[in-house]
């Protein structure tokens, strides 16, 4: 998908009618469930490549669940590396936690740029301490 964008830009390529062009392309997932290819265009970070995962999952209709997710696994790093490396080797843990800060901050703003509904992500941050 970033080539693909790297392609539409480097052209000019109008990017209304590439919108349009996408929103005509269907993709049936399941009886009477399909999405765009304009939709997956939008969306292709929050697919879970996962078997197991339900098929919405996988297809990127549960992006908020797989941004969340992305939230508390960064902040469940921060909390180990605190633990283990704190005391020990306090400028990685700096390091490393502002490693962990950074790849936090894009699904955050993914969560408020998705509208996501809830308030799962702040509640689940206060309940476990996260920074």
């Amino acid at each position: 998908m970033d080539h693909l964008t790297q392609i539409i830009e480097s052209n000019g390529f109008d990017r209304e009618a590439v919108k349009e062009t996408m929103e005509e392309i269907d993709f049936p997932i399941s009886e009477g469930l399909s999405i765009n290819f304009y939709f997956l265009f939008q969306n292709y970070l929050w697919l879970s490549p996962h078997p197991e995962d339900p098929l919405e999952a996988r297809w990127g209709l549960r992006k908020c669940d797989m941004i969340l997710e992305q939230i508390r696994s960064g902040y469940q790093s921060i909390r180990f590396i605190e633990k283990r490396y704190r005391k020990r080797d306090p400028k990685y843990a700096d390091y490393a936690i502002g490693e962990q800060q950074e790849i936090i901050r894009r699904p955050n703003a993914e969560w408020d740029r998705s509208q996501c509904e809830g308030t799962d992500r702040i509640n689940w941050k206060r309940k476990k301490g996260n920074p």
